[in-house]
């Protein structure tokens, strides 16, 4: 059988599953992962950009990873895609 192929747009969440994706994080956690996930930014960039520790930075990744992670299993795979 054959396979389609599809642009990386159509592979790419809508803004809405952005937001339902970054629903479990905190504040600073979402500022971080709309940084690094959408806009694709950095982690020293953030960093500076937030006035905080690029360390920090990985910390609110890894934390809000673990959320992501905890929701996925709760609710379904449209979590799965930041994997």
């Amino acid at each position: 059988m054959p396979t389609t192929m599809t642009s990386a747009t159509e592979e790419m969440p809508t803004e809405t599953d952005w937001a339902t994706l970054f629903k479990p994080l905190n504040d600073q956690e979402r500022t971080i992962f709309q940084l690094y996930f959408v806009e694709g930014q950095f982690p020293a960039e953030i960093a500076k950009q937030l006035h905080i520790k690029p360390a920090t930075v990985y910390k609110n990744l890894s934390r809000g990873r673990l959320k992501i992670q905890k929701e996925a299993l709760e609710h379904g795979n449209l979590y799965q895609s930041l994997y």
